[in-house]
């Protein structure tokens, strides 16, 4: 890794101390790149750079943040497939694998080789219109279609490869990946899949059903889901919270298995388990 670029959040690190006290540890032991814009902060030990050329050139991102700023990197670095390795400034930092207690041992684990990378799916999703017009979104955690403004319940219809799954009357739908089932999906009631697995998760929202359950997809199959004709209650598709688009009766929502995953760096071995039981359940053993 002779190239890394920093992407810091600049809420989360104020006055990027966390970043330049990163920095300082990895001086001499790779090129260190930050954007242009955050410049100002005047921090040394790195070089500024336009991020899209940063991305052209570094061999892994530094997300120092917590596991928001995280899914931003991992859209960042779609089409270049670098590496990320999450430093945790946030609350809770399911993904994000370097606590601030950590940074240390954690950097000279890194440097020395010491890591793995893990490999995460990414969801696809096309969402047509009724003029024709197409949209994609990749997703690291979920895929989500949202009620608008209003507080009516949306009807939305889900197939399976084709066959009908059933019409969800319900706040909205999720359809998460493993590594979002302990996200938005969770929160809904969906079940917590180990990130090791291919498959997709479908969550309907507050489901106005006593029956209604979170559902189990192969990966390799293809969840497609539209409003119930004549509904006209006003919907938003959003893809890991970001890029929200208007969804209606005219609308087709397909999802599938994404091209791309998302590289996690662990140099802490793999510990899903162990992170669940502490920063989930709040158990210190």
């Amino acid at each position: 890794m002779k190239t890394i670029f920093m992407a810091p959040n600049s809420i989360k690190d104020k006055n990027l101390d966390f970043t330049r006290m990163v920095a300082k540890l990895s001086a001499g032991r790779a090129k260190l790149l930050l954007d242009s814009s955050f410049s100002e902060f005047g921090i040394e030990g790195v070089e500024y750079c336009p991020k899209a050329e940063a991305l052209e050139v570094a061999d892994a991102v530094f997300a120092l943040g917590g596991d928001g700023t995280l899914l931003s990197v991992a859209h960042d670095v779609l089409k270049t497939s670098q590496p990320i390795l999450g430093f945790n400034l946030g609350r809770l930092g399911f993904l994000a694998e370097v606590e601030q207690k950590e940074v240390e041992d954690s950097l000279n684990k890194f440097f020395d080789g010491d890591y793995v990378i893990e490999n995460r799916m990414m969801l696809r999703a096309e969402l047509k219109k009724g003029d024709a017009s197409r949209q994609y979104y990749d997703s690291l955690n979920d895929i989500v279609i949202s009620r608008g403004g209003a507080s009516r319940l949306l009807d939305i219809n889900v197939y399976v490869d084709g066959e009908f799954v059933d019409d969800f009357k319900a706040d909205g739908m999720i359809v998460a990946t493993p590594t979002g089932s302990t996200a938005y999906s969770m929160s809904a009631g969906g079940p917590i899949v180990d990130p090791s697995m291919d498959s997709m998760l479908i969550t309907p929202i507050c489901p106005h059903k006593l029956y209604s359950r979170a559902i189990l997809v192969p990966a390799e199959k293809t969840i497609t889901a539209s409003m119930c004709k004549g509904h006209f209650c006003s919907a938003l598709v959003s893809a890991d919270g970001r890029e929200e688009t208007p969804f209606d009766d005219n609308s087709i929502l397909t999802i599938t298995k994404s091209p791309h995953v998302t590289g996690l760096v662990r140099v802490n071995g793999s510990r899903f388990y162990s992170v669940l039981r502490h920063k989930l359940a709040g158990k210190d053993n």
